[in-house]
């Protein structure tokens, strides 16, 4: 309940504010002449934006009733397709298996949501990728393959992306599950999160998307 309520508030308050700056900055950057003080205005107005998404991210992972690995995946997918889209990437989206109805902890859909998220950041920052394949099944746990079509895995690539690799790493052996990245094709990041960090439940006999 608490989680809820501070929940809630963000919605109601951060996101009113953060709606409004992003929208003010919008409307100013409409009559604004001065290219300094243009590229100002629509620093702000993405920064507002950036901040929005961070606090839907971030409300979604506290919500009681997004907490099932089938609305984990509905999350990711369509998150996903937004990025790729907005990088002018072609995303294939492959969401196979029963998806059975385990309670996820905030920790968890925030762990792998991130990965996947930093994943995606990676190629349209790094690989020079033209598309991406995003699968997710279940098999006594949650696997999650991202496969780029780009230039593979640069000489050091750990350093070549900062703290990126090691982050994401971190992330899912946190959750008890396996990482691994390399280079087939472009690259492939592969990791899983056991069954056994869930709370086992009904199987949800889903369609592939």
């Amino acid at each position: 309940n608490e989680r809820m309520r501070i929940a809630d508030d963000m919605h109601d308050d951060l996101g009113a504010g953060l709606s409004g700056l992003k929208l003010r900055s919008e409307m100013a950057l409409r009559v604004e002449q001065d290219p300094r003080k243009r590229e100002l205005l629509t620093s702000m107005s993405a920064s507002a934006g950036e901040l929005i998404d961070s606090m839907r991210e971030i409300i979604w992972t506290m919500s009681a009733d997004q907490s099932g690995i089938k609305d984990l995946v509905v999350y990711a997918g369509n998150h996903a397709r937004k990025y790729c889209e907005e990088n002018g990437i072609t995303l294939h989206v492959q969401q196979e298996g029963e998806w059975p109805g385990a309670v996820l902890s905030s920790e968890q859909r925030r762990n792998i949501f991130l990965v996947i998220k930093e994943a995606l950041h990676n190629t349209v920052k790094h690989a020079h990728a033209t598309r991406v394949d995003l699968r997710m099944s279940y098999s006594r746990g949650l696997l999650v393959e991202i496969q780029d079509d780009g230039i593979g895995l640069p000489p050091a690539s750990d350093q070549a992306v900062g703290n990126g690799l090691r982050t994401m790493a971190k992330r899912i052996t946190a959750l008890g599950g396996t990482f691994s990245i390399e280079a087939r094709n472009g690259t492939l990041i592969r990791f899983s999160v056991p069954a056994s960090r869930a709370n086992e439940g009904s199987i949800d006999r889903s369609p592939s998307a």
